[in-house]
């Protein structure tokens, strides 16, 4: 039976459809491949992208590190002139009671 020529001829064929088998699957493959990597480099374009618009967005096109030096300067401001700020406020408010009452004065002695 394993010399008979039917059984070569079968042979010889099942090996042919396996080779092209072998050919499609690794076109196929290849296609694949190549296909994901565009997909890749897409993805990685739009995350890019995703990245510069959250940045510009999230700080107005500033260095961050500029953004931390002003808020850190204003919170000095803030928090340790408090008393001076008071103070000015004060003189601010009794400044303009003052001209409140001389206006007031002014007001009486002027029929």
């Amino acid at each position: 039976m394993l010399g008979c020529p039917n059984n070569f001829a079968t042979a010889s064929r099942v090996r042919d459809q396996l080779h092209e088998l072998e050919r499609e699957t690794k076109k196929r493959l290849e296609q694949q491949i190549n296909a994901l990597e565009q997909e890749k480099q897409v993805r990685a374009k739009e995350d890019e992208d995703v990245r510069e618009k959250r940045k510009t967005s999230a700080v107005g096109g500033l260095h961050i590190s500029a953004v931390g030096v002003v808020c850190l300067f204003m919170g000095m401001l803030m928090s340790t002139g408090s008393i001076e700020w008071a103070k000015l406020s004060q003189c601010f408010i009794d400044g303009v009671a003052a001209v409140q009452h001389v206006q007031d004065v002014g007001a009486q002695r002027c029929p």
